[in-house]
């Protein structure tokens, strides 16, 4: 240990990198119609899921107080359910009912008291899986090919934690297989990635070795770990897009780095939005790299209608001293894996930890929605300085194009 301990003192540079000249970012958000969503002033909003259901026309916003707020199209509150605890995912089925991923606890804990709930429609709750450790994200599926459900799930920890998937989840006689047990699961897709006929799982791994990995389905039950990409451990990697962003017909990686809940809470020059191109082989390389500090998530998709792909960001450690409304970035995509960046004024109204994009109005363009998590008094007395007297559980972009 102590030879470690001398190799980082004598390595490691007397300063960290400069910040990188980010580039600037118009104010005058194009495309876009700008309004907060308030619907409660009990406490500060504390949103830790965002989620859109396109067949009910029902937003599903959870937070730290346990709850899951119904709310209509018109952001008309329908009712509220209380849970075990904060929710980090959710699963709508057409029959409607509610698939929620309960995380045990926000705050880093190695306690495995993350439930899986499912919400029947006359809002009872039945638990379908227990004693998850800090789970964050699941995909149901059909892993092995029997004919009966099976669930990812990514058990994210803290010290402790596991990537797994449990067969015949919904049956007496599941079974549990462990996939990665380290903590960090982030984000699961589960799909052919590499067009064998049967289905894969690409998993983003934060915490220590944070990276993408890729798990090849070898039949009769069994993986095959493939490291796609690896980040450093102080990279602070945040999300992750399976999307064909140059529409070359393979899956790309829209990656975002830039969680700053560690022991270096300072702007960081590498942090930002990725896109990550195929090769077609399932090989990945940076292809686009736009500097975002304490980027959180990010979401591409055809907001303007040209035909190409666009990209909507959120962070949620923006320099609030010099750009604190560059908690949303609007990447515009020019071709040539070029962007032209936009933010507006608004954005500053509050701490964008998760983002929803939707055709909400139905009018046939893609609308986007942020939701506020305001954590701590820090977080509060920032968003006082930046004048703000009211604080909105959702910043509402509304899709002008339709409208035209």
């Amino acid at each position: 240990m102590a030879s470690i301990v001398n190799y980082y003192v004598n390595a490691a540079p007397e300063r960290t990198l400069q910040p990188l000249k980010v580039p600037t970012a118009q104010k005058n958000l194009p495309l876009f119609e700008v309004k907060e969503i308030s619907w409660q002033d009990e406490h500060l909003p504390q949103t830790t899921l965002l989620h859109y259901d396109t067949l009910s026309s029902r937003f599903y916003l959870a937070d730290r107080q346990k709850q899951v707020t119904i709310l209509k199209s018109n952001f008309e509150v329908e009712r509220v359910i209380s849970l075990d605890s904060p929710a980090s995912a959710m699963r709508v089925s057409k029959e409607e009912d509610v698939q929620v991923l309960t995380t045990g606890t926000l705050n880093p804990s190695d306690l495995s008291i993350g439930n899986l709930l499912k919400i029947n429609a006359d809002d009872k709750i039945e638990v379908q899986l227990h004693s998850l450790p800090r789970p964050v994200d699941f995909v149901e599926c059909d892993l092995n090919q029997d004919g009966k459900k099976d669930v990812v799930v990514c058990g994210f920890g803290h010290n402790l934690g596991k990537l797994l998937w449990i067969e015949s989840y919904r049956e007496s006689h599941s079974q549990e297989h462990v996939l990665r047990a380290l903590p960090g699961a982030r984000t699961a897709v589960v799909k052919d990635f590499n067009e064998d006929g049967r289905p894969d799982i690409m998993v983003l791994m934060e915490q220590a070795q944070e990276g993408i990995f890729l798990y090849e389905n070898q039949g009769n039950g069994h993986f095959l770990e493939r490291e796609k990409l690896r980040f450093p451990p102080v990279y602070g990697t945040s999300s992750m897009q399976v999307v064909d962003y140059n529409q070359d017909g393979f899956d790309d990686l829209l990656i975002t780095n830039g969680d700053n809940w560690d022991y270096t809470n300072i702007l960081k020059a590498y942090h930002g939005v990725r896109v990550y191109l195929n090769d077609g082989k399932n090989n990945f390389k940076e292809a686009l790299f736009y500097p975002l500090y304490g980027a959180n998530q990010a979401i591409a998709a055809d907001f303007d209608g040209d035909g190409d792909l666009d990209i909507a960001a959120i962070s949620f450690f923006p320099d609030l001293l010099n750009s604190p409304e560059k908690g949303f970035i609007y990447l515009e995509n020019e071709g040539n894996m070029q962007v032209k960046a936009y933010t507006t004024p608004e954005a500053v109204s509050g701490k964008w930890l998760v983002m929803e994009v939707a055709d909400y109005d139905q009018d046939g363009d893609l609308d986007i929605l942020l939701g506020s998590h305001v954590s701590n008094m820090l977080d509060f007395t920032t968003l006082t300085l930046q004048g703000k007297e009211t604080f909105p559980q959702i910043l509402l972009l509304t899709n002008q194009r339709g409208a035209q």
